[in-house]
């Protein structure tokens, strides 16, 4: 990353009025290696428990894709 910006990440998560648990899944993170940053985001395409063990599930399984999508571009 260049000297000359600064990027600022952030996230707020608001729940449906009657459900405890939000349905989406954040998360953000730094390589400063490779000089990038990495942020997903998760729909779990609803509110409540269900839909967050979905946006969990899906957000759990994304670097598999990604290293199936890498490893196939190679081939």
């Amino acid at each position: 990353m260049s000297d000359g910006f600064f990027i600022e990440v952030n996230c707020q998560q608001v729940s449906h009025f009657d459900a405890r648990i939000c349905g989406d899944t954040f998360l953000s993170k730094r390589i400063k290696e490779e000089g990038r940053i990495i942020a997903v985001l998760s729909d779990g395409m609803g509110h409540g428990v269900k839909a967050n063990m979905l946006s969990t599930l899906s957000f759990h399984l994304s670097p598999i894709w990604m290293a199936w999508i890498s490893s196939a571009k190679g081939s």
